[in-house]
């Protein structure tokens, strides 16, 4: 495996070595887990190439969030990308990708409908980052395509967009969410938790299914009706669970009344002992 750790080399490896081949991309911020793995085998088995970015991005985490003490482990992560045919690994220094001086000057106008929803109305400017570094990484790798996962479903809408808008030569690729045996969706945050925290926070999706369960017999969706009882059933699971947001919605985040078959979506965020958890689940 190649380890390029800047933009400048990167470029001269991909000219030499990289520019006649398929190549697919997997950017990730690191702490690596099956979710990741995933996305990776997807590519290796679709592209001639497979290059995996690690990058944790200062740009889209809020002032009182865990930039700092986000969980980091290289060694591991080179190993497992060894181990899992990964050709070249991009895993630049801050100020390589942001130049000094040039952090803010740059800020994507997003919809504000967009923005106003899900993670977006609670992590301000949190999507304005994703989109910088994406449009970074995109213009750095050149990839015939690129993989994320659809636990978060408000950025893959987001990176979809912009590849059909501004990198068309790039395809967006989506993937379901992979999960711990017993439902947990997998997260680098999850290493937050203690054990037995892990097991309660089984019950997030245990919830949705049973939420979901309700709205295709039912047909009709009541918000907020359905908020409170996805809420009740969370705190008798455990009182250390704080919702911060239940949506519903269709595949394009579009606000719905009515069942949808295989579009309605459902998006949560919630702490549990101040980690921060997000699902979703299409049905």
């Amino acid at each position: 495996m190649e380890i390029i750790k800047s933009t400048l080399d990167y470029n001269n490896f991909y000219k030499n070595k990289l520019k006649d081949k398929t190549i697919g991309f997997v950017p990730t911020m690191g702490f690596l887990h099956e979710g990741h793995i995933s996305l990776i085998k997807e590519s290796t088995n679709n592209n001639q190439i497979t290059v995996v970015s690690i990058f944790v991005n200062p740009t889209q985490f809020g002032k009182d969030e865990d930039y700092n003490s986000y969980p980091r482990n290289e060694a591991n992560d080179i190993q497992l990308l060894i181990q899992n045919n990964v050709d070249v690994l991009f895993i630049p220094p801050v100020n390589d990708i942001y130049l000094e001086g040039h952090t803010s000057l740059i800020e994507l106008n997003l919809n504000n409908d967009f923005i106003s929803k899900l993670c977006g109305k609670y992590r301000p400017g949190h999507f304005n980052g994703v989109g910088l570094i994406v449009m970074k990484l995109f213009s750095i790798i050149k990839a015939d395509n690129s993989y994320f996962g659809l636990k978060d479903y408000q950025q893959y809408l987001l990176i979809k967009d912009l590849a059909v808008n501004f990198y068309p030569s790039t395809t967006v690729v989506g993937l379901d969410t992979v999960r711990e045996k017993n439902g947990l969706a997998m997260s680098s945050r999850n290493s937050y938790l203690t054990s037995g925290q892990r097991l309660v926070a089984s019950s997030i999706f245990n919830n949705l299914v049973l939420i979901s369960n309700k709205i295709i017999k039912e047909k009709n969706i009541n918000q907020e009706e359905l908020l409170k009882e996805f809420e009740l059933s969370l705190m008798t699971s455990s009182d250390e669970f704080k919702l911060q947001y239940f949506e519903i919605y269709d595949d394009k985040l579009n606000t719905i009344t009515t069942y949808q078959s295989k579009k309605t979506f459902i998006g949560v965020s919630i702490y549990l002992n101040n980690v921060r958890l997000i699902d979703n689940i299409f049905f």
